[in-house]
């Protein structure tokens, strides 16, 4: 989706600014040869219906995880591994 105004600017470089209007020929076109769909918006009505349709088309699935005992343990031993080192090479933790 191509945000912004044709009147669009940022700030450049030595106090002046530089035009980013949006370019929705580009969009079109990337879109179409990644398979995907370019959507026009003239005011908040149309943008919120645009990104509630594709709402409905993209999700997202939560997914918990678990550190195991295994995982913790393993860390623990690598510790203790890495104190044993340094004391035997430098005699102190």
């Amino acid at each position: 989706m191509a945000l912004g105004t044709p009147e669009g600017v940022v700030p450049g470089g030595a106090g002046g600014v530089t035009p980013v209007p949006p370019d929705p020929e580009t969009l079109q076109r990337i879109s179409k040869a990644s398979g995907g769909k370019a959507y026009t918006a003239e005011n908040s009505d149309e943008l919120n219906g645009i990104y509630e349709k594709l709402g409905s088309q993209v999700g997202t699935k939560p997914v918990q995880r678990q550190m195991t005992a295994g995982f913790a343990g393993a860390g623990f031993a690598l510790l203790l591994m890495a104190v044993g080192a340094g004391v035997w090479f430098r005699g102190r933790i």
